[in-house]
């Protein structure tokens, strides 16, 4: 049980060195856990080009053509908190040819431009995190509200 509150601790010091650093933060050397967290740092400090950079070319695009994304419209984001990063499983998903496949729970304070499908306040997201071979860089290949 000592591992959590642990790794928590890890995280929100990654996530502070992370959103103090600039646009130098290259994505592809980041594992898992470190590209959510920067992902988050980036859309905190309002640097949705650096957030995209983080995510899988599919929800990229997906991100773009919706009204409701949070690189559209996210006024603030604060109190960002990335939970352990688990191994989940690509049977019955869009993922199946993914070589691995992390999932993680992220909750954050959350004040939108316009409220469309959440409302402010207190959020959980569940991103997944892949990569489709084992030398390829990970990516964010969903956010959603369930796991």
């Amino acid at each position: 049980m000592r591992r959590l509150p642990l790794r928590l601790l890890v995280g929100a010091i990654v996530f502070g060195v992370l959103a103090g650093c600039g646009p130098g933060v290259n994505p592809g050397n980041l594992g898992p856990h470190e590209l959510v967290v920067a992902y988050y740092a980036s859309l905190q400090k309002g640097d949705t080009s650096a957030a995209r950079a983080d995510l899988a070319p599919s929800l990229a695009a997906l991100q773009d053509s919706s009204v409701d994304a949070d690189s559209r419209n996210l006024q603030s984001l604060n109190s960002v908190v990335v939970g352990e990063d688990q191994p989940t499983g690509t049977a019955g998903t869009a993922f199946q040819n993914y070589a691995e496949l992390r999932e993680m729970a992220v909750s954050f304070d959350a004040l939108y431009k316009q409220e469309i499908t959440s409302h402010n306040g207190r959020q959980t997201r569940f991103v997944i995190v892949g990569r489709p071979t084992l030398q390829s860089s990970w990516r964010i290949v969903s956010i959603g509200t369930g796991p």
